[in-house]
């Protein structure tokens, strides 16, 4: 059984839903006692620090979250709690992991909302953490942050997985059955031969070719391009029996930025113990494994399984030693056998006739690894996209590129952030509607249907407008954002009639992720402050809905039927002060006529606000969604009716984006 927190902000029912989709059991709950006797406990996040805080407190949550020794993930904000402290109301958190919780300081909008190296994030806040602690990274606006740590059986990730697509869920799948979050690692390779960054071709040290003489810059470059961990090699030291080039990689572990796995030589425990005594995060053990087992099994008891791990070369058929050069006569599987009682977690696995041959990696070699209980690392061959995603697909807990990294056949750089291709679906009676001016409605379809569908052709998110909202509708609005929180695996935002603080914790209860504000905002903008301070910048979309006046664009309400005397950009201002997190720009001159956004007024508000602006109303043509990337600061568009009609879909709209080099999810 699955606990999952309850601290009365948390989208947990989306959670919920992403869980039993997976076919797992979970338990909400406040209640320590049942937290503690859960299998594995799952810290949802939406909201705010201090909110969130006191409400573990009140329970006594907090004090027993760091006693835990279940598998314990927590997700954004319940990534965020588990460090020291938190700028973010200048918090003192669960001090699970050490680290501390900062604010982004960049030119890009703030939250950062969206994809960003395939998961989706929404948050403002990121971790600041040792090394040791991070699996992966990633970055938003020139700044590196954690995006997921680790330490012990605590796991963190800052996005969303239950919003992130098949990719989120298959990481939630991986941490619901081996009770860890382990995505696999591209991890560069640096060969050093007389002091130089080399590549063997087949292992044969007369077949060498050198790519620099400068190591440390060619590991600084792979950090720059999102790496964490790097894969070292003494080729020298694998040859002799014993380290050369320790100066270099003292080097490596001092100024790359990496977490730093380092093999050949490594043949006594002193020279492993130096090693990691001197910062590196691995030792590999290649020969002296096959000689003395024992001492795996010896380094692991001092030292732990993450740190110790084995390196199997496979060569005609046998395992191959010093440094490729004897045939051992041992076969693979005779050799795995060996480890098994030393509670070894990682195996190296290279076929040796691949290496430096750019002819991809052998498969069915590390399948027997995995097959033997052992987290195999993949090496030898990986050449292509279609490799890595081999790779990813078995599930090995990594992979070692070399000559394809040098060659240029292939880069570690990850997709970063993308803009948003949103799908718009107005509602009425639980019905999707297209008309023009908010007039002459027309019946689409069904609601839950078509967000769906738009999810398979590739939206990154939805946005349901209850654009005929009134209090007796409200249970069926509530009741289809439960079922589209029960089918979607991406974030969606819910706007039409919010009124109240309370509106917007019934449809967060609900399930769904964002909650726009309307007419509401402009007559009580404290709603907003109280909102955002409850739920979190993130969870407020503030939707404007102006139309030019002659001198300016004024503010309407009412769905459009009421002039307010309100300036939109001023109103924009007013609303990133008040804490909403993103605005979502709408035209009454343009909405349903299918002839291109309001430029003007989108590059109006979105060069006066540092948050998100959603560009909305008027898309016909795919070339109007280019414009409003290429000509505003917009971080997302909205479609809705070249979607409705069949005209196009989200991958014809995000292809034609890709080729105006628009980087985008695909």
């Amino acid at each position: 059984m699955i606990a999952i927190i309850d601290y009365k902000a948390g989208n947990i029912a989306s959670l919920v839903a992403a869980l039993k989709r997976l076919g797992q059991d979970c338990v909400v709950t406040s209640d320590p006692k049942v937290i503690q006797v859960a299998d594995k406990v799952i810290f949802p996040g939406q909201g705010r620090a201090a909110p969130a805080l006191r409400e573990l407190q009140r329970t006594g949550i907090d004090k027993i979250i760091p006693l835990l020794k279940q598998p314990f993930l927590g997700v954004c904000l319940g990534m965020q709690l588990l460090m020291e402290s938190s700028e973010e109301d200048n918090a003192q958190c669960l001090g699970v992991i050490p680290g501390q919780v900062v604010k982004f300081r960049t030119a890009a909008p703030v939250p950062q909302v969206g994809w960003n190296n395939g998961y989706y994030f929404v948050h403002s806040y990121f971790v600041e953490t040792a090394l040791q602690y991070t699996v992966s990274r990633a970055q938003y606006g020139g700044q590196w942050f954690a995006s997921i740590i680790a330490k012990d059986n605590f796991f963190g990730v800052q996005f969303h997985p239950e919003k992130s697509g098949a990719a989120g869920l298959k990481l939630m799948q991986q941490f619901c059955e081996a009770g860890k979050i382990q995505p696999t690692q591209i991890i560069p390779a640096i060969d050093l031969l007389n002091g130089k960054c080399v590549r063997l071709r087949q292992g044969e040290y007369n077949q060498a070719t050198q790519y620099s003489d400068d190591p440390v810059a060619v590991a600084q470059q792979f950090a720059q391009q999102g790496a964490t961990w790097l894969h070292v090699v003494d080729l020298d030291g694998a040859k002799v029996g014993a380290p050369v080039n320790q100066k270099i990689i003292k080097e490596l572990v001092d100024k790359s930025g990496l977490r730093v796995e380092v093999g050949g030589g490594i043949r006594i425990s002193e020279t492993a113990k130096q090693y990691l005594d001197a910062g590196v995060d691995r030792v590999i053990l290649g020969t002296a494994a096959i000689q003395r087992p024992e001492l795996v099994g010896e380094l692991i008891s001092t030292y732990g399984r993450e740190r110790v791990v084995v390196g199997l070369d496979v060569k005609s058929g046998a395992v191959a030693t010093q440094g490729w050069t004897v045939n051992t006569g041992i076969s693979l599987l005779e050799a795995l056998g060996q480890f098994k009682k030393y509670n070894l977690q990682y195996v190296i696995v290279t076929d040796v006739s691949k290496d430096g041959m750019l002819a991809g990696p052998n498969l069915e070699l590390a399948k027997k690894v995995q097959q033997a209980g052992f987290d195999v690392i993949v090496s030898g061959g990986v050449t292509t996209q279609q490799d890595i995603k081999a790779v990813q697909a078995m599930n090995a807990a990594g992979m070692i590129i070399g000559k394809a990294l040098y060659e240029g056949k292939l880069t570690i750089k990850q997709p970063g952030f993308t803009k948003r291709i949103i799908a718009c679906l107005d509602i009425a009676q639980g019905r999707v509607v297209k008309g023009t001016h908010f007039t002459d409605l027309q019946d689409k379809g069904d609601a839950v249907a078509l967000a769906k569908k738009y999810e398979e052709q590739g939206a990154d998110e939805i946005v349901f407008l209850d654009i005929m909202a009134t209090v007796e509708n409200r249970d069926t609005l509530y009741g289809l954002v439960t079922q589209v929180a029960e089918t979607l695996s991406i974030p969606f935002c819910v706007g039409g009639g919010v009124r109240t603080v309370e509106d917007i914790r019934e449809l967060l209860l609900a399930g769904a992720d964002k909650v726009s504000i309307g007419s509401a905002a402009i007559k009580d903008p404290s709603l907003v402050q109280q909102a955002s301070a409850q739920f979190g910048a993130q969870c407020i979309v503030i939707s404007i809905d102006p139309k030019w006046n002659g001198q300016f664009y004024e503010m309407y309400i009412k769905g459009g039927r009421e002039a307010t005397g309100v300036d939109a950009v001023v109103f924009a201002k007013q609303m990133e002060q008040a804490g909403a997190g993103e605005l979502l720009v709408n035209s009454l001159d343009r909405d349903g006529t299918k002839q291109g956004y309001d430029l003007k007024l989108l590059a109006a508000i979105s060069s006066a606000v540092q948050i998100p602006v959603i560009a909305s109303s008027g898309a016909g043509t795919v070339q109007h969604v280019v414009e409003a990337f290429a000509k505003t600061n917009c971080s997302a568009a909205l479609v809705a009716g070249m979607l409705h009609n069949g005209q196009l879909t989200i991958l014809d709209i995000k292809k034609n984006l890709v080729n105006n080099l628009i980087p985008v999810r695909l």
